[in-house]
């Protein structure tokens, strides 16, 4: 077997790999998203603040692991395969812009989670989680070019 071939295969479990992680990831954001918008009343929630706290822990980990792993795994050219370069490429900007608004979301919550009104939280998760659905549906069709 050739280093080239070797190389490539490996570069090829690396990503599928991330894959793995990024999908991991992605099933606990979720959970927490579900867990912080099943709350009936924001205002009077005392544990509200440590729930936001750690869904943004994790938003965060999965936006970076996203954007700074794999797609920067693609975009270093580590990734070989023409068909998974283009449909990265065709879906980067769905991922850019579910990335400004976590972080949007993560600054205005963790920052001053006391101070926000929790009136806004209800709308702010609504708009992150129509986001985080079309991040969602980008990444899949990245994940499945990658591990078939």
């Amino acid at each position: 077997m050739t280093t080239i071939t070797q190389e490539k295969q490996h570069n090829q479990l690396q990503t599928s790999s991330m894959v793995g992680e990024l999908i991991e990831e992605r099933q606990q954001v979720w959970s927490m998203y579900c867990k912080v918008a099943d709350h009936k009343n924001f205002a009077d929630d005392k544990e509200l603040p440590k729930l936001i706290n750690e869904f943004c822990q994790i938003l965060i980990d999965y936006i970076s692991l996203g954007h700074f792993g794999v797609y920067q795994h693609i975009a270093d050219d580590v990734e070989q395969r023409s068909d998974v370069i283009k449909i990265a490429e065709s879906v980067y900007h769905k991922i850019v812009d579910t990335t400004e608004a976590a972080l949007v979301f993560n600054d205005k919550y963790v920052q001053n989670c006391i101070e926000v009104s929790m009136a806004n939280l209800k709308r702010d998760l609504s708009i992150l989680g129509e986001k985080l659905a079309l991040r969602i549906d980008a990444e899949d069709k990245i994940c499945d070019m990658i591990l078939h």
